[in-house]
């Protein structure tokens, strides 16, 4: 019987050492798992491991670089806005050319011939509407002589005067005798001296007739060896000057 009490003991003592190395293990297992460490896998970590830190002056630089930019930027805006606000300039403004002058007034209408009542009413120049005529020789042939202005002057005493201007400056002057009868007028001169070569001129006499304040109406009347009346006209008053007329 001896030897069953010394299986006991070596199986008590057997189960001692188990329970202790039990005990061993557990402790050791709690005191890893506070240290976040496992036991599968074979002493692994039970957290991520830091990432190791990476090289950042790249992006510090970067951003410093920015700093400045905007920094240069906020600089030129406050220089701009410090400068002083300039007035834009106005639009060059074309001078306008002048209005043309006014037109001259239209001359008066010319004085038309009346019958007067005294033949210093008359005073002035008086020449026909049809203007310029061209006259001829007092002959068969009939040969043109050259054109001639024809004037009938009078002075402030009613002396008139008959005046035949050539266009190349010869002339021929007479004296005119005035009749004034009531509504009529009549004047007469004898035969025309001329200068240069021109022949002398025949004799004419002259009838105006008119309406009390209408304009007079004259028939000229060639007393020359081709006798025969003129048509017609009217007589116009025109200035001294005009009856001296030549053209170079």
């Amino acid at each position: 019987m001896e030897w069953v009490g010394t299986a006991m003991k070596r199986i008590l003592a057997a189960l001692g050492w188990l329970v202790f190395a039990a005990i061993v293990v557990l402790g050791g297992r709690m005191m890893l798992g506070a240290c976040e460490v496992r036991t599968w896998p074979v002493l692994g970590y039970a957290y991520c491991p830091v990432p190791p830190r990476q090289d950042r002056s790249g992006l510090d630089a970067e951003r410093d670089r920015s700093a400045v930019q905007q920094s240069r930027v906020r600089r030129a805006e406050q220089q701009l806005a410090a400068l002083p606000v300039c007035k834009p300039p106005e639009p060059e403004q074309r001078a306008e050319a002048p209005p043309p002058p006014p037109p001259p007034p239209a001359p008066p209408p010319p004085e038309e011939m009346k019958i007067p009542d005294r033949v210093e009413d008359l005073k002035g120049c008086w020449q026909s509407d049809r203007g310029d005529i061209q006259i001829v020789t007092d002959d068969e042939r009939q040969r043109p002589i050259g054109v001639v202005r024809v004037c009938y002057c009078f002075d402030d005493r009613g002396r008139g005067t008959i005046k035949h201007t050539f266009q190349d400056g010869d002339s021929c002057r007479g004296p005119l005798r005035v009749q004034l009868e009531p509504n009529t007028l009549k004047l007469r001169h004898a035969k025309l001296p001329c200068s240069g070569r021109k022949p002398d001129h025949v004799p004419a006499s002259i009838e105006c007739k008119a309406s009390e304040g209408q304009s007079a109406e004259c028939i000229a009347d060639q007393l020359g060896n081709n006798r025969g009346k003129m048509a017609p006209e009217r007589f116009r008053k025109v200035s001294a000057a005009a009856c001296d007329w030549r053209e170079n």
